[in-house]
């Protein structure tokens, strides 16, 4: 676990993640911290172009990165301003170089398991949607990731649509959320700040299943070379939060 003081967002986040990655310890990073695309943008000019370099130097180094997409649906900027209810998406989530894991609301087990989009006006949406920073990475391709929402051209590019999040999704609503012990009492709690670290513990141990482990790296690549039928396809509700 690494941790860094809240008081300075930018140099905090590029500090901390420059020392996991020149740590190279880790085989697999979880991170929930994030702020949407245009504050960052507006606070800390600069931050991620520079979060960019970091994470394809993680990529680099064989480190698989999952990040959470937020837990204000399509509106990823009113968590930290109520008057900012323009679409917008997580930085770091919509990292190119990164997996960005949303939120779901799981009803049942199955097989195959129920779900619907996570969006409930008491707890959150799972976090999603365009970015504003990056065009669309030649892997994110497959059966309907260009549909009447894509945006193109995407600034920066005049040929590309926009890059897309999240990537994969988990259970994220509190109804059906995960049990924490924290100070010596057991808790309900949900948001995509679990659904990434679940994410990343099953990675770890796929990784772990040989001797010795393995590093499945940037995962994105492969994600998205799958069939459609070894996912399970999230056809009902939306992430509107406002």
């Amino acid at each position: 676990v690494y941790e860094a003081p809240r008081a300075n967002y930018a140099k905090s986040a590029i500090d901390e993640y420059t020392k996991i990655v020149d740590d190279d310890k880790a085989q697999v990073l979880s991170t929930s911290w994030g702020a949407c695309e245009p504050l960052v943008n507006k606070a800390a000019p600069g931050l991620i172009a520079s979060e960019n370099t970091v994470f394809q130097q993680a990529a680099t180094e064989g480190m698989s990165v999952f990040a959470a997409a937020g837990d204000t649906g399509s509106e990823s900027c009113y968590k930290s301003d109520k008057s900012m209810k323009q679409l917008a998406v997580l930085d770091p989530a919509s990292q190119p170089a990164g997996t960005a894991v949303g939120g779901t609301d799981l009803t049942a087990l199955g097989p195959p398991p129920a779900e619907t989009v996570w969006n409930t006006a008491k707890d959150g949406a799972g976090g999603g949607g365009i970015s504003s920073m990056w065009k669309m990475p030649p892997w994110q391709t497959g059966p309907g990731v260009i549909s009447k929402y894509s945006t193109k051209p995407c600034p920066h590019t005049a040929t590309s649509y926009c890059r897309e999040v999240p990537d994969v999704s988990a259970s994220a609503a509190t109804a059906h959320g995960y049990l924490i012990l924290l100070g010596g009492i057991w808790t309900l709690y949900g948001g995509t700040s679990f659904a990434a670290p679940l994410w990343a513990a099953l990675l770890a141990d796929i990784d772990s299943q040989t001797s010795p482990a393995s590093r499945e790296g940037f995962l994105d690549p492969q994600l998205y070379a799958l069939p459609p039928e070894d996912f399970n396809k999230i056809t009902t509700g939306n992430n509107d939060y406002t």
